[in-house]
């Protein structure tokens, strides 16, 4: 039986579908079926668009998601997990996030609206306040901390990285803000490469090794860094803001793919003095990068995360890429290290 207040959200969404035409979707993540149910228009062009490329058929999921727009719809957002029943709780200015229950509901909470999962029911409620006053990060990751958490129970640990395949050898790219990893995934699908992800995507461990998880099309880029793809620039949206979001699903929908094993991992290092080029990494330095970028948050998976990605940097080829002045042969030095 749901928490008092849980069955409160619940009843509010029953409210919502008499609103406004349920917009559905069936999306295949983490190796699992997630049914997603939007009321509010731009609200569901917004939350949907970030994964077309993961379309599936209709068939019982494994997550439910069910989301409305305040605004559009009348139904105010509801006050979400009581005070007393809060714990590991975490905040800064723009967000914050708890569990409660023993850890079976968690609450997010941001500018935009208010998220909740019942991790027991496999169910995630969001409320909106105005899809309309959306910004880039709203429009590019799209259920944000739950939809990790949720991964992370399948055994699907959310990691900071960008993430590429070739002819279906997956290429994992680490590194922390500044490093090269977005030029250099997007450099790679300049270069014919399928695309899963330049920011966060899932990782999977299988008796047959690692599986990468692709969860959003979309790609945030430093204005700067745009102008080394002269082609996507005019595709650029909100360009008044630090970053630039591109939806790649409408530029690239061959080359967006929902997972792939893991054959390599690189750690970009910006050199423009030299010519790119690879050079083997150590395990250690491969888990620094990765363990640094997607451990610190509640999100990060905790112990059993660390120790997965122990596991990855020893099982998987890692490589230091160096990007040199002549960057338009990223693509094809990493082909030529991809053990195939």
């Amino acid at each position: 039986m749901a928490a008092p207040f849980f069955a409160e959200i619940e009843s509010a969404f029953l409210e919502v579908q008499k609103c406004g035409a349920v917009q559905l979707g069936h999306y295949r993540l983490a190796g699992q079926t997630v049914q997603m149910e939007v009321v509010g228009d731009e609200l569901a062009r917004h939350m949907l668009a970030p994964f077309s490329h993961l379309k599936t058929h209709d068939q019982p999921p494994a997550l439910r998601v069910c989301l409305w727009d305040a605004k559009q719809t009348g139904v105010d957002c509801p006050e979400g997990l009581p005070t007393e029943f809060r714990s590991d709780e975490w905040g800064s200015v723009s967000q914050s996030f708890a569990y409660g229950y023993e850890r079976r509901y968690v609450e997010y909470r941001s500018r935009a609206g208010t998220t909740w999962l019942d991790r027991a029911s496999n169910c995630l409620y969001g409320c909106y306040d105005d899809a309309g006053q959306f910004n880039i990060y709203d429009y590019s990751r799209p259920l944000p901390w739950l939809l990790p958490i949720w991964c992370n129970d399948l055994g699907v640990q959310s990691v900071h990285a960008g993430m590429v395949s070739w002819k279906g050898s997956g290429v994992v790219i680490v590194g922390a803000s500044g490093s090269g990893k977005t030029t250099t995934t997007l450099a790679c699908l300049d270069g014919g490469f399928d695309y899963l992800g330049e920011d966060q995507i899932g990782i999977g461990e299988n008796e047959g090794g690692f599986t990468g998880f692709s969860f959003y099309n979309t790609a945030r880029v430093d204005a700067k860094h745009l102008q080394r793809f002269p082609q996507l620039s005019p595709y650029a949206r909100h360009e008044s803001e630090q970053k630039t979001l591109l939806m790649l699903g409408e530029l690239f929908a061959s080359q967006l793919v929902g997972e792939a094993p893991l054959k390599m991992i690189v750690l970009p290092k910006v050199m423009p003095s030299e010519k790119t080029r690879i050079q083997p990494a150590t395990s250690a330095e491969a888990l620094r990068a990765v363990a640094a970028n997607s451990l610190m948050l509640p999100i990060g998976g905790g112990r059993r995360g660390f120790e997965r990605l122990a596991r990855l940097v020893r099982q998987v080829p890692c490589y230091w890429l160096h990007l040199g002045h002549d960057f338009e042969r990223v693509s094809e030095v990493i082909k030529g290290a991809l053990p195939l």
